[in-house]
């Protein structure tokens, strides 16, 4: 039979423990909610295999049609075509649009992985970007079968709201001008759990003398953790002599922030000249060489989307990079507002799951000024635009995820108020929005009862 494999039933990073076929099914399972296990493919008779991925994926696939590899119409499909067609790209500006399927640019088709999963009755795909369709496609069309709610948040909450935690992004607060130190105290007065500080500002304070072991002490001493940091490190560029010189500085940010105990890092597309854009498959690739960076510190680079950057602006583009790097620390830092001004359809965050979604900046929007003129400084407190914020916690609870909720806004406004006001607001809002976003459902169980 064919088992559907919650992403949260394997190991966060266990694909190296195998080889072959699980070796596929377990780095697939690390990235989407749902993994058909090649293993249990192969078993099957072809007829009776898309006969139950049609049963299980609602129709999407075919039963008359090789399994993840054709829509009932018979078409074949790119990724970049899958999230259009299932509304998972947000929009239809072909500039902007990821399609993984064209070779027209004649970029070289990546070195195939041993044991993909099944493309076609008795087959297997012989790229990394045909795997990639089936993985896509099977998430995309079974997100039902997602792993299940995570714990409440305390006494009193329905079993099944997730266990957030929150943290504190320096960003909201940056226009106080506040030292390192004070944003620390001022995170932990408020009561947020985490911190997510500014590289600029950290490196600042260790050339003036400061020690990053008294700091990481503070922080502890506080009960706070690192959980992420914002640096702007020009790794992704084309130009050689910059991209060398951006490793170099994401490894002097990484070891700082090591030392601070910190598990993250932002790997924007900073650096990149305007009107130029880098090719996904070169981004992916320096990606890839910035997560082993990574590994000699032990924190993370989590690429970052900048709605409307013409290399990673939408959310497709993002998570191809993350998944064509080929390095199972991979994983996606998402933003409210940034999802929002790239024109991208929140609906494409069920694609994930917990690997994927590790921390997610959090914020809302106004209806006004419109997309085309939206820029960070409107940023508000969640709750207080008409971001769907209900609609994006509930798919991390669908997907089994509970990123750490990084409060990340830029408003001049709240720059010119006390900065532990700010903080406090923020995490009230964030907090509430968490509430209501479950509420209903307690609502119904209480009308059930």
């Amino acid at each position: 039979m064919i088992r559907l494999t919650p992403c949260r039933s394997v190991p966060q990073n266990p694909w190296h423990r195998f080889s072959g076929e699980d070796r596929t099914a377990a780095r697939a399972a690390a990235m989407f909610p749902i993994v058909i296990r090649p293993t249990s493919v192969r078993r099957c008779p072809s007829n009776v295999l898309q006969r139950r991925l049609a049963d299980a994926c609602g129709g999407f696939i075919s039963p008359s049609a090789p399994p993840s590899r054709r829509t009932p119409a018979g078409k074949d499909y790119s990724v970049g075509d899958l999230l259009r067609e299932t509304g998972h790209d947000g929009g239809s500006d072909a500039a902007a649009r990821v399609d993984v399927g064209d070779r027209a640019n004649g970029t070289p088709e990546p070195a195939p992985i041993a044991g993909a999963p099944v493309g076609q009755s008795g087959g297997v795909p012989s790229t990394r970007r045909a795997w990639l369709r089936g993985a896509l496609a099977a998430a995309a069309a079974s997100s039902a079968w997602a792993a299940r709610p995570a714990a409440a948040n305390g006494p009193g909450d329905p079993a099944d709201v997730p266990r957030f935690r929150f943290c504190l992004n320096m960003s909201t607060i940056r226009g106080q001008n506040l030292s390192v130190t004070e944003e620390i105290e001022i995170a932990a007065q408020a009561g947020y759990q985490a911190i997510e500080p500014w590289l600029g500002k950290l490196h600042a304070f260790v050339e003036s003398g400061g020690k990053p072991a008294e700091l990481r002490k503070r922080i502890a001493d506080h009960g706070l953790t690192v959980e992420s940091a914002i640096g702007f490190a020009t790794w992704i560029v084309d130009d050689l002599e910059q991209r060398r010189r951006g490793f170099e500085q994401a490894r002097r940010d990484m070891d700082l922030i090591a030392q601070l105990g910190g598990k993250r890092i932002a790997a924007p597309p900073a650096g990149v000249p305007r009107g130029q854009r880098v090719e996904l498959d070169r981004a992916a690739e320096r990606y890839g060489r910035l997560i082993e960076i990574g590994r000699e510190y032990g924190v993370v680079p989590q690429i970052e989307m900048w709605g409307g950057n013409p290399s990673i602006g939408r959310l497709g583009q993002a998570i191809y990079v993350a998944v064509e790097c080929g390095r199972p620390e991979a994983c996606f830092l998402g933003d409210v507002f940034h999802i929002y001004r790239s024109g991208s359809d929140f609906a494409g965050l069920r694609l994930l799951g917990p690997q994927a979604l590790q921390v997610f900046h959090f914020n809302d929007y106004p209806a006004d000024p419109p997309r085309e003129r939206i820029r960070d400084e409107h940023r508000v407190f969640p709750g207080d635009g008409v971001a769907p914020i209900a609609q994006i916690l509930r798919t991390f609870r669908d997907v089994g995820a509970t990123p750490v909720l990084s409060l990340e806004l830029f408003n001049r406004s709240y720059w010119e108020r006390p900065a532990l006001d700010v903080a406090r607001e923020g995490l009230r809002k964030m907090k509430a929005a968490v509430r209501a976003a479950f509420a209903s459902d307690a609502d119904r169980r209480t009308t059930s009862d």
